[in-house]
C-alpha cells in the first residue's frame, strides 16, 4: 500500500461555474480524438465564454419531456448544429490545425470533387423545374451540401465539441428536466437565477446554458398552470339555489 497522500485538492475540479481551462487546470491538452474510430492524438485548445457563444446556438443540456416521441431532424436542423460543431472545432484544433486537417482530408478523398460535379449539375436543374419535382431535387442538392461541406469525420466532430464544452468533466449532463424546473422555481422565488441554485461542477458557458432553459422551464410551467386553472373553471358548475 503506498504512504503517498493524496491532495484530494488538487485533484478535485473547483465547485461552481468557471471557464473551462480552469476546470482542467491548463489551456492546450494532448487529447486522442477518434478520426472514424482511428484514435489520432491533437493538441486541443479549450475555449472562452465568447469563444463558444462566437460558435452559434449550440446547447450542453438535453431535457427531454416524459413521452416525448423522439423526432427526427431536418437536413437544415442538421446543417445548423454542424455549422456550430465546426465552428468550435476551428478554434479548438491546434495541432495540427483545423485547416491541416481538411486539408490532407480533401487530398485523399477523391470523391470530393465529383460530389461538387454532380451538385452542380442539380442546382442548374433545379432552375427548370416546378413542385414536387422541384423540392425533391432540392432537398438532394442540401444532402450532397452537407456531404461536401463538412469533411471533418462525424466522431471528430462530435468528440472535440463534448470536449470543448466540457460535459465530461463537468455535471451538466446529471441537470435532469426536474432539477432545472425546481431551481427555476427558487429563482423566481427569490428573484435570482436558476444557477444560483444548482451547486455542482460547471463551466461558465453551462451557467448562461442553464440560466435560459430555467426561463423557458419557468415559462412551461406557468402556462401548464393557467391551462389547468381555466379549465376548471370551465367544468365548474353552479349548485346552490
Amino acid at each position: 500500500m503506498t504512504k503517498e497522500k493524496i491532495d484530494i485538492k488538487q485533484n478535485s475540479p473547483p465547485q461552481g461555474y468557471n471557464p473551462l481551462e480552469v476546470i482542467l487546470g491548463a489551456l492546450y491538452h494532448e487529447i486522442c480524438v477518434p478520426f472514424k474510430k482511428m484514435p489520432v492524438w491533437c493538441l486541443l485548445k479549450t475555449l472562452s465564454y465568447m469563444e463558444l457563444k462566437s460558435c452559434g446556438n449550440i446547447s450542453c443540456l438535453y431535457l427531454p419531456k416524459e413521452k416525448e416521441e423522439k423526432k427526427e431532424l431536418s437536413i437544415i436542423e442538421i446543417i445548423e448544429t454542424k455549422n456550430a460543431q465546426e465552428a468550435i472545432c476551428k478554434l479548438a484544433f491546434v495541432r495540427p490545425s483545423y485547416d491541416q486537417i481538411i486539408s490532407e482530408i480533401t487530398k485523399t478523398d477523391f470523391q470530393i470533387s465529383e460530389k461538387k460535379e454532380e451538385l452542380k449539375k442539380i442546382n442548374e436543374k433545379i432552375k427548370l423545374l416546378k413542385g414536387s419535382e422541384k423540392e425533391k431535387a432540392k432537398k438532394k442538392s442540401l444532402q450532397i451540401e452537407y456531404q461536401i461541406g463538412f469533411l471533418l469525420p462525424n466522431d471528430a466532430m462530435a468528440f472535440v465539441t463534448a470536449w470543448a464544452l466540457g460535459v465530461e468533466v463537468t455535471d451538466i449532463k446529471k441537470v435532469s428536466r426536474g432539477i432545472l424546473l425546481d431551481a427555476a422555481l427558487m429563482a423566481k422565488h427569490y428573484g435570482n437565477n436558476t444557477s444560483d441554485h444548482i451547486t455542482g461542477v460547471f463551466t461558465d458557458f453551462q451557467k448562461e446554458d442553464i440560466n435560459k432553459h430555467g426561463i423557458i422551464l419557468y415559462n412551461e410551467f406557468m402556462e401548464a398552470k393557467r391551462r389547468e386553472e381555466k379549465l376548471k373553471k370551465q367544468n365548474y358548475k353552479w349548485s346552490g339555489k
